[in-house]
């Protein structure tokens, strides 16, 4: 079963964080800049053990860090991400930045979410608007 907790930082020196969400947040400032623009933060908790950690920036942007254990569950991360971005998509819209492989679009899309605008682009960076079904 999951549960939900207030994020902190301290969550990601005790994820087994996958390469991938490592990656992420290797730059300059790393993850506190995710607390700087976030608006909305939580951790999923499965059992005693982080097992993922939301954000919803600012901008309305989404953000995850995942552990390895999304590897082994990952319909209980596709609830954790569906229950946090329904709660916070019925206050705003949420954004996907893009990515050349198309995934955010699909996952969005599995989670019950409908692309509202087709992907602009600001500063750069790519995005896609998407609302609750």
């Amino acid at each position: 079963m999951i549960d939900y907790i207030d994020f902190e930082i301290k969550h990601l020196h005790t994820m087994d964080m996958r390469e991938e969400s490592k990656q992420e947040i290797s730059g300059e400032g790393g993850a506190d800049v995710l607390l700087d623009i976030s608006t909305e933060t939580r951790t999923a908790m499965l059992g005693d053990e982080v097992f993922c950690c939301f954000g919803l920036t600012q901008c309305g942007g989404i953000w995850a860090l995942t552990s390895n254990l999304v590897k082994e569950h990952p319909v209980k991360f596709a609830r954790a991400a569906k229950a946090f971005l329904t709660e916070t998509a019925k206050k705003n819209y949420v954004y996907t930045f893009s990515n050349s492989d198309g995934f955010h679009t699909r996952f969005m899309r599995f989670l019950g979410f409908t692309a509202v605008d087709e992907f602009v682009e600001s500063s750069g960076i790519m995005y896609q608007r998407h609302e609750v079904v």
